[in-house]
Protein backbone atom coordinates (compact mmCIF):
# COMPACT_ATOMS: atom_id res chain seq x y z
CA UNK A 1 0.00 0.00 0.00
CA UNK A 2 1.46 3.93 -0.83
CA UNK A 3 0.40 6.65 0.50
CA UNK A 4 -0.72 9.57 -1.51
CA UNK A 5 -2.32 12.81 -0.51
CA UNK A 6 -3.67 15.63 -2.85
CA UNK A 7 -6.26 13.27 -4.68
CA UNK A 8 -9.53 13.39 -2.89
CA UNK A 9 -10.54 14.25 0.28
CA UNK A 10 -12.66 13.89 2.92
CA UNK A 11 -15.32 16.62 3.35
CA UNK A 12 -16.09 15.47 6.95
CA UNK A 13 -16.65 12.26 8.82
CA UNK A 14 -18.52 12.78 12.17
CA UNK A 15 -18.48 10.05 14.95
CA UNK A 16 -21.04 9.49 17.39
CA UNK A 17 -20.57 7.29 20.43
CA UNK A 18 -23.88 5.58 22.53
CA UNK A 19 -23.44 5.52 26.19
CA UNK A 20 -25.00 3.30 27.61
CA UNK A 21 -23.24 2.65 31.30
CA UNK A 22 -21.78 -0.67 31.88
CA UNK A 23 -23.49 -2.52 28.99
CA UNK A 24 -21.24 -5.03 27.21
CA UNK A 25 -21.91 -5.45 23.64
CA UNK A 26 -19.22 -8.63 21.65
CA UNK A 27 -19.65 -9.88 18.36
CA UNK A 28 -18.00 -9.59 15.39
CA UNK A 29 -18.34 -6.74 12.45
CA UNK A 30 -18.30 -7.15 9.26
CA UNK A 31 -19.48 -3.52 7.58
CA UNK A 32 -19.64 -2.34 3.66
CA UNK A 33 -21.57 0.18 1.96
CA UNK A 34 -24.02 0.73 -0.81
CA UNK A 35 -23.98 -2.46 0.52
CA UNK A 36 -23.89 -2.86 2.72
CA UNK A 37 -24.97 -8.03 5.87
CA UNK A 38 -23.48 -5.14 7.24
CA UNK A 39 -23.53 -7.26 10.56
CA UNK A 40 -23.71 -10.80 11.92
CA UNK A 41 -24.03 -9.31 15.01
CA UNK A 42 -25.56 -11.01 18.54
CA UNK A 43 -29.09 -9.98 19.37
CA UNK A 44 -29.36 -7.68 21.99
CA UNK A 45 -31.38 -8.97 25.40
CA UNK A 46 -34.34 -7.40 26.55
CA UNK A 47 -32.68 -5.95 29.43
CA UNK A 48 -29.69 -4.37 26.64
CA UNK A 49 -32.26 -3.36 24.71
CA UNK A 50 -33.97 -1.02 27.33
CA UNK A 51 -30.39 0.31 28.25
CA UNK A 52 -30.86 0.94 24.14
CA UNK A 53 -33.95 2.59 24.32
CA UNK A 54 -33.46 5.14 27.43
CA UNK A 55 -29.16 6.22 26.15
CA UNK A 56 -28.07 9.37 25.12
CA UNK A 57 -25.78 9.87 22.28
CA UNK A 58 -22.97 12.50 22.39
CA UNK A 59 -20.03 13.30 19.56
CA UNK A 60 -16.74 11.65 20.54
CA UNK A 61 -14.91 12.72 17.17
CA UNK A 62 -14.85 14.45 13.65
CA UNK A 63 -12.51 12.80 11.48
CA UNK A 64 -10.67 14.48 8.38
CA UNK A 65 -8.08 13.81 6.02
CA UNK A 66 -4.89 15.45 5.31
CA UNK A 67 -6.40 16.74 1.79
CA UNK A 68 -9.15 18.99 2.89
CA UNK A 69 -11.25 18.91 -0.71
CA UNK A 70 -14.50 18.31 -1.25
CA UNK A 71 -15.06 14.29 -0.81
CA UNK A 72 -17.81 13.21 -3.00
CA UNK A 73 -17.02 9.62 -3.71
CA UNK A 74 -16.00 8.87 -0.32
CA UNK A 75 -18.07 5.89 1.10
CA UNK A 76 -17.99 4.69 4.92
CA UNK A 77 -17.75 1.83 6.72
CA UNK A 78 -16.59 0.02 9.99
CA UNK A 79 -15.46 -3.05 11.96
CA UNK A 80 -14.78 -2.50 15.70
CA UNK A 81 -12.39 -0.22 16.48
CA UNK A 82 -11.32 1.09 12.20
CA UNK A 83 -13.55 3.08 9.68
CA UNK A 84 -12.88 3.51 6.14
CA UNK A 85 -13.71 6.30 4.53
CA UNK A 86 -13.42 6.19 0.93
CA UNK A 87 -9.72 5.44 0.64
CA UNK A 88 -9.06 6.75 4.20
CA UNK A 89 -8.34 4.10 6.92
CA UNK A 90 -8.83 5.54 10.65
CA UNK A 91 -8.26 3.70 13.56
CA UNK A 92 -9.28 4.11 16.79
CA UNK A 93 -6.81 4.11 20.55
CA UNK A 94 -9.13 4.87 23.86
CA UNK A 95 -11.35 8.01 22.51
CA UNK A 96 -8.38 8.96 20.28
CA UNK A 97 -8.74 8.12 16.39
CA UNK A 98 -6.12 8.67 13.79
CA UNK A 99 -5.49 8.44 10.29
CA UNK A 100 -3.51 5.07 9.99
CA UNK A 101 -3.29 5.08 5.59
CA UNK A 102 -4.62 5.71 2.67
CA UNK A 103 -5.47 3.06 0.32
CA UNK A 104 -4.43 3.22 -3.62
CA UNK A 105 -3.99 0.88 -6.34
CA UNK A 106 -2.30 1.69 -9.64
CA UNK A 107 -4.39 2.37 -12.53
CA UNK A 108 -7.57 2.87 -10.37
CA UNK A 109 -9.86 6.05 -10.99
CA UNK A 110 -11.23 9.14 -9.95
CA UNK A 111 -14.25 7.05 -8.45
CA UNK A 112 -12.05 4.81 -6.19
CA UNK A 113 -13.78 4.59 -2.83
CA UNK A 114 -17.08 5.33 -3.70
CA UNK A 115 -17.98 2.52 -2.31
CA UNK A 116 -16.54 0.41 0.39
CA UNK A 117 -16.85 -2.62 2.76
CA UNK A 118 -14.81 -3.63 6.08
CA UNK A 119 -14.61 -7.10 7.47
CA UNK A 120 -11.95 -7.11 10.53
CA UNK A 121 -8.40 -6.17 8.52
CA UNK A 122 -10.07 -6.72 5.54
CA UNK A 123 -11.39 -4.24 3.23
CA UNK A 124 -12.75 -3.96 -0.49
CA UNK A 125 -12.90 -0.89 -2.17
CA UNK A 126 -14.67 0.06 -5.05
CA UNK A 127 -14.19 1.74 -8.46
CA UNK A 128 -16.93 1.10 -10.38
CA UNK A 129 -15.80 3.68 -13.47
CA UNK A 130 -11.73 1.94 -13.48
CA UNK A 131 -10.57 1.34 -17.22
CA UNK A 132 -10.20 -1.98 -18.03
CA UNK A 133 -10.18 -1.09 -21.67
CA UNK A 134 -14.17 -1.24 -21.88
CA UNK A 135 -14.28 0.67 -18.45
CA UNK A 136 -16.57 -1.98 -16.65
CA UNK A 137 -14.75 -1.39 -12.89
CA UNK A 138 -13.67 -2.92 -10.44
CA UNK A 139 -12.88 -3.50 -6.85
CA UNK A 140 -9.62 -4.04 -4.88
CA UNK A 141 -9.23 -6.11 -1.68
CA UNK A 142 -7.12 -4.69 0.52
CA UNK A 143 -5.69 -6.41 4.04
CA UNK A 144 -4.25 -5.34 7.31
CA UNK A 145 -0.71 -6.90 9.06
CA UNK A 146 -0.11 -4.88 12.21
CA UNK A 147 -0.40 -1.27 10.84
CA UNK A 148 0.48 -2.17 7.05
CA UNK A 149 -2.00 -2.60 4.46
CA UNK A 150 -1.10 -3.92 1.07
CA UNK A 151 -3.16 -4.57 -1.77
CA UNK A 152 -4.67 -8.48 -1.91
CA UNK A 153 -6.11 -9.27 -5.24
CA UNK A 154 -7.95 -6.89 -7.80
CA UNK A 155 -11.72 -8.29 -8.38
CA UNK A 156 -13.07 -7.72 -11.84
CA UNK A 157 -16.16 -9.04 -13.62
CA UNK A 158 -15.39 -12.21 -15.98
CA UNK A 159 -18.28 -11.23 -18.39
CA UNK A 160 -17.94 -7.05 -17.94
CA UNK A 161 -18.70 -4.97 -20.42
CA UNK A 162 -18.75 -1.57 -21.36
CA UNK A 163 -20.20 0.63 -18.42
CA UNK A 164 -21.42 -2.15 -16.33
CA UNK A 165 -19.99 -0.03 -13.26
CA UNK A 166 -18.79 -3.33 -11.67
CA UNK A 167 -17.51 -1.97 -8.54
CA UNK A 168 -20.83 0.45 -7.74
CA UNK A 169 -21.25 -0.93 -4.70
CA UNK A 170 -19.46 -3.57 -2.34
CA UNK A 171 -19.44 -5.75 1.21
CA UNK A 172 -17.57 -8.59 2.78
CA UNK A 173 -17.79 -10.62 5.45
CA UNK A 174 -14.80 -12.67 6.19
CA UNK A 175 -14.03 -14.49 3.65
CA UNK A 176 -16.69 -13.32 1.61
CA UNK A 177 -16.81 -10.39 -0.52
CA UNK A 178 -19.89 -9.49 -3.02
CA UNK A 179 -19.40 -6.67 -5.77
CA UNK A 180 -22.74 -4.70 -7.19
CA UNK A 181 -22.54 -4.09 -10.78
CA UNK A 182 -25.82 -2.09 -11.07
CA UNK A 183 -25.58 -1.60 -15.07
CA UNK A 184 -24.98 -5.04 -16.54
CA UNK A 185 -26.39 -5.51 -19.65
CA UNK A 186 -28.84 -3.20 -20.26
CA UNK A 187 -28.87 -2.16 -16.41
CA UNK A 188 -30.73 -5.44 -15.82
CA UNK A 189 -27.57 -5.24 -13.08
CA UNK A 190 -26.18 -7.98 -11.41
CA UNK A 191 -23.80 -8.96 -8.20
CA UNK A 192 -20.50 -11.03 -7.92
CA UNK A 193 -19.53 -13.17 -5.23
CA UNK A 194 -16.15 -13.97 -4.39
CA UNK A 195 -14.97 -16.12 -1.87
CA UNK A 196 -10.92 -16.17 -0.44
CA UNK A 197 -8.71 -19.16 0.17
CA UNK A 198 -5.70 -18.57 2.22
CA UNK A 199 -4.85 -15.30 -0.10
CA UNK A 200 -6.25 -16.09 -3.44
CA UNK A 201 -9.93 -15.04 -4.07
CA UNK A 202 -11.86 -16.45 -7.07
CA UNK A 203 -15.92 -15.70 -8.53
CA UNK A 204 -18.10 -18.19 -6.48
CA UNK A 205 -21.42 -17.06 -7.98
CA UNK A 206 -23.05 -14.53 -10.01
CA UNK A 207 -26.72 -13.77 -8.93
CA UNK A 208 -29.34 -12.26 -10.72
CA UNK A 209 -32.94 -11.95 -10.10
CA UNK A 210 -35.55 -14.61 -10.64
CA UNK A 211 -37.46 -12.23 -12.61
CA UNK A 212 -35.15 -9.34 -13.56
CA UNK A 213 -35.85 -7.05 -16.37
CA UNK A 214 -33.52 -4.36 -18.10
CA UNK A 215 -33.64 -1.67 -15.97
CA UNK A 216 -34.04 -2.79 -12.68
CA UNK A 217 -30.27 -1.99 -11.72
CA UNK A 218 -30.00 -5.09 -9.62
CA UNK A 219 -26.71 -4.27 -7.55
CA UNK A 220 -27.17 -0.44 -6.51
CA UNK A 221 -26.35 -1.97 -3.27
CA UNK A 222 -25.86 -4.72 -1.62
CA UNK A 223 -25.14 -6.61 1.95
CA UNK A 224 -23.32 -9.88 3.28
CA UNK A 225 -23.84 -12.07 6.13
CA UNK A 226 -22.40 -14.68 6.49
CA UNK A 227 -24.16 -17.08 3.28
CA UNK A 228 -26.87 -14.50 3.51
CA UNK A 229 -26.34 -11.97 0.43
CA UNK A 230 -28.59 -9.12 -0.06
CA UNK A 231 -29.26 -6.85 -3.71
CA UNK A 232 -31.01 -3.93 -3.86
CA UNK A 233 -32.51 -3.16 -7.56
CA UNK A 234 -34.09 0.00 -7.35
CA UNK A 235 -36.24 0.18 -10.55
CA UNK A 236 -37.86 -3.21 -10.10
CA UNK A 237 -41.52 -2.99 -11.10
CA UNK A 238 -40.84 0.62 -10.73
CA UNK A 239 -40.84 1.14 -7.10
CA UNK A 240 -37.71 -1.09 -6.25
CA UNK A 241 -36.80 -4.54 -4.71
CA UNK A 242 -34.09 -6.09 -2.88
CA UNK A 243 -33.54 -10.10 -3.34
CA UNK A 244 -31.92 -12.55 -0.89
CA UNK A 245 -29.69 -15.04 -1.61
CA UNK A 246 -28.00 -17.86 0.22
CA UNK A 247 -25.19 -19.98 0.34
CA UNK A 248 -25.78 -23.69 0.34
CA UNK A 249 -21.87 -25.45 0.00
CA UNK A 250 -20.62 -23.25 -2.78
CA UNK A 251 -24.26 -22.80 -4.42
CA UNK A 252 -26.22 -19.45 -3.98
CA UNK A 253 -29.75 -19.68 -4.46
CA UNK A 254 -32.45 -16.80 -4.35
CA UNK A 255 -34.85 -17.33 -1.13
CA UNK A 256 -36.83 -14.10 -1.32
CA UNK A 257 -37.76 -10.57 -2.76
CA UNK A 258 -38.51 -8.22 -0.86
CA UNK A 259 -40.98 -5.11 -1.64
CA UNK A 260 -43.24 -2.75 -0.27
CA UNK A 261 -46.69 -1.87 -1.18
CA UNK A 262 -46.57 1.65 0.96
CA UNK A 263 -46.00 3.73 -2.52
CA UNK A 264 -42.59 4.67 -1.74
CA UNK A 265 -40.35 4.86 -4.58
CA UNK A 266 -36.78 3.71 -4.94
CA UNK A 267 -36.82 0.92 -2.23
CA UNK A 268 -33.28 -1.04 -2.34
CA UNK A 269 -31.59 2.25 -3.22
CA UNK A 270 -29.87 1.50 -0.03
CA UNK A 271 -29.65 -2.01 1.82
CA UNK A 272 -28.00 -3.33 4.93
CA UNK A 273 -28.09 -7.02 6.49
CA UNK A 274 -27.45 -8.50 10.36
CA UNK A 275 -28.03 -11.05 10.83
CA UNK A 276 -32.20 -12.51 10.51
CA UNK A 277 -32.67 -8.98 10.02
CA UNK A 278 -32.82 -6.74 6.03
CA UNK A 279 -33.33 -2.94 6.11
CA UNK A 280 -33.73 -1.18 2.91
CA UNK A 281 -33.77 2.19 2.16
CA UNK A 282 -36.56 4.01 -0.23
CA UNK A 283 -35.46 7.61 -0.24
CA UNK A 284 -38.71 8.78 -2.23
CA UNK A 285 -42.13 8.73 -2.23
CA UNK A 286 -45.03 11.14 -3.75
CA UNK A 287 -43.87 13.74 -1.18
CA UNK A 288 -40.26 12.71 -1.75
CA UNK A 289 -40.62 12.02 2.12
CA UNK A 290 -38.23 8.72 1.85
CA UNK A 291 -38.75 5.08 4.51
CA UNK A 292 -36.88 2.60 5.79
CA UNK A 293 -38.03 -1.15 5.38
CA UNK A 294 -37.38 -3.89 8.30
CA UNK A 295 -37.68 -7.41 6.87
CA UNK A 296 -37.24 -9.80 9.23
CA UNK A 297 -36.75 -13.78 8.34
CA UNK A 298 -38.04 -16.45 10.31
CA UNK A 299 -36.97 -20.14 8.99
CA UNK A 300 -36.62 -19.38 5.27
CA UNK A 301 -39.69 -17.16 5.24
CA UNK A 302 -39.19 -12.95 5.41
CA UNK A 303 -41.64 -10.17 6.31
CA UNK A 304 -42.46 -6.99 6.93
CA UNK A 305 -41.60 -6.16 10.77
CA UNK A 306 -41.67 -2.15 10.29
CA UNK A 307 -41.81 1.21 7.98
CA UNK A 308 -39.21 3.22 9.54
CA UNK A 309 -40.05 7.36 8.89
CA UNK A 310 -38.67 10.67 10.66
CA UNK A 311 -41.27 12.89 12.42
CA UNK A 312 -42.87 15.85 10.71
CA UNK A 313 -40.04 15.41 7.71
CA UNK A 314 -40.56 16.19 4.40
CA UNK A 315 -38.14 16.20 1.40
CA UNK A 316 -35.19 14.73 3.02
CA UNK A 317 -34.13 11.79 1.16
CA UNK A 318 -35.18 9.60 4.23
CA UNK A 319 -33.86 6.38 3.56
CA UNK A 320 -30.75 7.19 1.20
CA UNK A 321 -28.39 5.40 3.39
CA UNK A 322 -29.15 2.69 5.97
CA UNK A 323 -27.83 0.82 8.36
CA UNK A 324 -28.44 -2.15 10.80
CA UNK A 325 -26.68 -3.77 14.31
CA UNK A 326 -28.97 -6.10 16.23
CA UNK A 327 -31.33 -4.15 17.25
CA UNK A 328 -30.66 -0.91 16.23
CA UNK A 329 -30.78 0.78 12.51
CA UNK A 330 -29.37 3.79 11.47
CA UNK A 331 -31.23 5.88 8.57
CA UNK A 332 -29.33 8.95 6.94
CA UNK A 333 -31.61 12.24 5.43
CA UNK A 334 -28.98 14.34 3.64
CA UNK A 335 -31.62 16.30 2.75
CA UNK A 336 -33.47 17.02 5.82
CA UNK A 337 -32.91 20.97 7.56
CA UNK A 338 -32.51 22.66 4.80
CA UNK A 339 -29.91 20.25 3.16
CA UNK A 340 -27.63 20.32 6.51
CA UNK A 341 -28.78 16.68 6.95
CA UNK A 342 -29.73 14.65 9.82
CA UNK A 343 -29.60 10.65 10.82
CA UNK A 344 -32.20 8.87 12.84
CA UNK A 345 -31.47 6.25 15.34
CA UNK A 346 -34.34 3.76 15.72
CA UNK A 347 -34.19 0.89 18.73
CA UNK A 348 -36.23 -2.23 18.63
CA UNK A 349 -38.36 -4.09 21.67
CA UNK A 350 -39.49 -7.27 21.00
CA UNK A 351 -41.54 -6.69 17.45
CA UNK A 352 -41.83 -2.63 17.36
CA UNK A 353 -39.02 -0.33 16.35
CA UNK A 354 -38.65 3.38 17.66
CA UNK A 355 -37.30 6.34 16.77
CA UNK A 356 -34.40 7.35 19.70
CA UNK A 357 -32.84 10.06 18.53
CA UNK A 358 -31.89 12.73 15.49
CA UNK A 359 -28.25 13.31 15.40
CA UNK A 360 -26.99 16.18 13.21
CA UNK A 361 -23.97 17.33 12.81
CA UNK A 362 -22.64 20.56 15.35
CA UNK A 363 -21.34 22.93 12.97
CA UNK A 364 -23.51 21.91 9.85
CA UNK A 365 -24.29 24.06 7.20
CA UNK A 366 -26.98 24.36 4.22
CA UNK A 367 -25.73 21.66 1.73
CA UNK A 368 -23.46 19.85 4.30
CA UNK A 369 -25.37 16.50 3.06
CA UNK A 370 -24.49 15.31 6.95
CA UNK A 371 -25.96 11.65 6.83
CA UNK A 372 -25.69 10.72 2.95
CA UNK A 373 -23.73 7.70 4.37
CA UNK A 374 -23.89 6.03 7.80
CA UNK A 375 -21.95 2.99 9.50
CA UNK A 376 -22.68 1.13 12.80
CA UNK A 377 -20.81 -1.41 14.83
CA UNK A 378 -21.26 -2.76 18.04
CA UNK A 379 -18.16 -5.05 17.96
CA UNK A 380 -15.46 -4.79 20.23
CA UNK A 381 -16.15 -2.63 23.01
CA UNK A 382 -15.26 -3.68 26.52
CA UNK A 383 -16.59 -0.58 28.29
CA UNK A 384 -20.28 -0.88 26.46
CA UNK A 385 -21.66 1.34 24.10
CA UNK A 386 -22.23 1.60 20.50
CA UNK A 387 -20.60 3.45 17.79
CA UNK A 388 -22.09 5.14 14.90
CA UNK A 389 -20.69 6.86 11.73
CA UNK A 390 -21.85 9.51 9.78
CA UNK A 391 -20.20 11.15 7.12
CA UNK A 392 -21.30 14.68 5.47
CA UNK A 393 -20.16 16.33 2.59
CA UNK A 394 -21.21 19.48 -0.01
CA UNK A 395 -22.82 17.64 -2.98
CA UNK A 396 -21.49 18.35 -6.15
CA UNK A 397 -24.06 18.75 -8.87
CA UNK A 398 -22.42 18.32 -11.76
CA UNK A 399 -21.89 14.14 -10.92
CA UNK A 400 -25.75 14.17 -9.00
CA UNK A 401 -26.98 12.89 -12.27
CA UNK A 402 -25.17 9.57 -12.97
CA UNK A 403 -25.82 8.41 -9.45
CA UNK A 404 -29.20 8.44 -9.29
CA UNK A 405 -31.13 5.38 -11.13
CA UNK A 406 -31.81 6.20 -14.56
CA UNK A 407 -34.55 8.91 -15.48
CA UNK A 408 -33.83 10.48 -12.38
CA UNK A 409 -32.08 13.51 -11.24
CA UNK A 410 -30.51 14.40 -8.15
CA UNK A 411 -31.53 18.21 -6.84
CA UNK A 412 -29.85 17.26 -3.54
CA UNK A 413 -26.44 15.92 -4.24
CA UNK A 414 -24.34 13.26 -4.52
CA UNK A 415 -27.43 10.05 -4.13
CA UNK A 416 -25.56 7.01 -3.48
CA UNK A 417 -26.13 4.01 -1.62
CA UNK A 418 -24.18 1.77 0.41
CA UNK A 419 -23.79 -1.52 0.38
CA UNK A 420 -21.92 -3.98 2.34
CA UNK A 421 -23.27 -4.57 6.08
CA UNK A 422 -23.90 -1.07 8.18
CA UNK A 423 -22.97 1.90 6.20
CA UNK A 424 -24.96 4.95 6.11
Amino acid sequence: MTTKTGRRGLAGLVLVTLVCGPLSLGGTAHAGSRAAGRLGAPAVRTGQAEALRTATWSLQAKLTADDRSVGYNSALAVSGDTAVAGPYVFVRSGTTWSLQATLTAAGSDARFGSAVALSGDTAVIGDYDKNNGRTTGAAYVFVRSGTTWSLQAPLIAFDGGIDDQFGWSVAVSGDTAVVGANFYRGYTGAAYVFVRRSTTWSLQAQLAAADGRQGDSLGWSVAVSGTTALAGAVNAHHTGAAYVFVRRSTTWSQQAELTSTAGYGFAGHAVALSGDTAVLGADANTSNTGAAYVFVRGGTAWSLQATLTAAGQTSDGFGLAVAVSGDTAVIGAQGTHNNFGAAYVFVRRGTTWSQQAELTAFDGQINSAFGQDVATDRGGFTRGGRRVRVRAHRPLTTVASRRWPPARRCSGGLCHARGSRCVV
